[in-house]
């Protein structure tokens, strides 16, 4: 996601919360408001790991396989407007 952001000319910036790169990121195409959920979900993990003690939670398959899948969508999707 800063990888696109940058190449729209966005200043970097030290933050680790998708969500607020998201809304950098819909600012340039209106698109991305589809990886809301998963922005916020995948956020949550980083804080997760980041911070153990403050939320437990236990992901199954199936919620890795679906975070992996919301994952490469946007992969793919920055790379077809970046053209990388």
């Amino acid at each position: 996601m800063k990888g696109y952001l940058l190449s729209k000319g966005w200043v970097l910036k030290r933050i680790h919360n998708l969500e607020t790169l998201l809304n950098e990121a819909i600012g340039f195409d209106p698109s991305f408001e589809m990886y809301r959920a998963y922005c916020q979900k995948t956020t949550q993990y980083y804080v997760e790991e980041r911070y153990p003690f403050t939320i437990a939670s236990i992901l199954n398959d199936a919620e890795i396989k679906e975070s992996l899948s919301a994952a490469e969508s946007i992969i793919i999707k920055i790379k077809a407007l970046t053209g990388a």
